[in-house]
């Protein structure tokens, strides 16, 4: 049952489009994996600035040995961004509770000899967790405006007409959808939940619950369920969210309306601007026919949760997932990908189809939307497994 507050207008459409940090490798923006690579270029500088003191070559190799040791702590293979900043978060934490500190740490807190050396492992790991936010806000707020207009008006032409609506929820940072509009304002029109007020642009529900589409232009309804590196948060009205067109790290007052990388997120999203960017998402999957799905890795539970309960309570809904490394090989098994979605593995056929391509460089990925779009009412005849030259 539709919720009365929920506009009409964004989640009675046929497609859904849902992309993930993948979807925006393509203009050089990465991953929570590769992200380690770059930050571990840039944290010596940011320990320079802050500690004012040199990092050597051999602390690199420390880096990774640390990363290492964050994906040894949740039993995972290679630790990512998510993993890194949840096991500083332990840290911090356990540097009040030598029971729980690692021995390495614990050995060196007790020479110390007093609770003030505990104090300053806790703060010199906030610190650091400070400084790998404050890359992130830098890396995702970079976009090229005519690339992206490349890369993305191919997949739009086909899910959505002048004078419809493109539901798009993301779990990205970047600003890849805003300059995209920007640099298409003839063609496209966004909205992504913020009004133009005297002192500048706010974010308020009711811009999606009042919604209307332009007739004359493909509009496009952003969600942004983790928030953005142009979003900022009044610290004095927490509910009260401002963007700008640049970062602002050094806003007085404020600070990024994110949800860092971290693989606990349920509480935050109970919160503004992301509860309604999720209830919008649990509503729009209940009502699409088809939802193309990219660059996303199904980590999320939140997410995997919302996709689960619509393929199981609405008949209709068909995915698409653009996933070029979609083989045992690699190491994503379709198998488990299943699994995350509730999905048999003798159901999949008829619920999901696979495009193995790379999404802003494979010709195949965009034909194969297309004609998933034309033919969807035949789909069974479709085949199910793409492969790529």
């Amino acid at each position: 049952m539709t919720s009365s507050s929920l506009n009409t207008e964004i989640i009675k459409n046929k497609h859904v489009l849902f992309v993930g940090a993948g979807a925006s490798a393509p203009l050089d923006l990465k991953p929570t994996q590769p992200f380690l690579e770059l930050l571990i270029q840039k944290l010596p500088e940011l320990i320079r600035e802050g500690f004012r003191t040199e990092m050597s070559e051999q602390s690199r190799t420390s880096l990774n040995e640390a990363f290492a040791q964050a994906a040894q702590h949740f039993d995972v293979n290679l630790p990512d961004s998510e993993v890194v900043l949840d096991y500083l978060d332990y840290l911090a934490e356990a540097c009040g509770k030598l029971d729980i500190l690692p021995a390495i740490f614990r050995q060196l807190a007790q020479t110390g000899g007093n609770t003030g050396f505990h104090r300053q492992w806790r703060d010199m790991f906030s610190r650091v967790q400070a400084y790998i936010r404050k890359v992130i806000v830098e890396h995702y707020s970079t976009v090229d405006g005519e690339l992206a207009s490349r890369i993305y008006e191919p997949l739009l032409e086909p899910l959505c007409k002048r004078g419809q609506a493109l539901p798009i929820y993301t779990t990205n940072y970047d600003w890849v959808f805003e300059h995209l509009a920007e640099a298409k304002g003839a063609d496209i029109y966004l909205e992504d939940g913020f009004m133009k007020t005297p002192t500048g642009e706010r974010w308020a529900r009711e811009a999606f619950d009042k919604f209307s589409c332009n007739s004359r232009k493909i509009n496009l309804v952003l969600f942004k369920l983790h928030g953005s590196t142009s979003w900022y948060r009044d610290e004095a009205s927490p509910h009260f969210i401002r963007k700008f067109s640049r970062p602002a790290p050094e806003l007085a007052g404020s600070r990024a309306a994110l949800i860092y990388p971290t693989q606990v997120k349920t509480q935050a999203t109970q919160e503004e601007p992301f509860r309604t960017a999720y209830e919008y998402l649990r509503e729009t999957m209940m009502y699409a026919n088809l939802g193309i799905i990219i660059g996303f890795s199904f980590r999320d539970p939140a997410i995997n949760d919302t996709m689960r309960y619509a393929l199981a309570n609405n008949g209709n809904l068909k995915l698409v997932v653009v996933e070029p490394k979609m083989n045992e090989d690699t190491g994503v098994a379709l198998s488990e990908l299943a699994d995350k979605l509730g999905i048999g593995q003798q159901e999949w056929k008829g619920r999901m189809r696979v495009i193995k391509g790379y999404f802003g460089d494979d010709a195949v990925v965009y034909e194969e939307v297309a004609v998933t779009v034309q033919k969807l009412d035949q789909w069974d005849a479709l085949q199910p497994w793409v492969e790529t030259s």
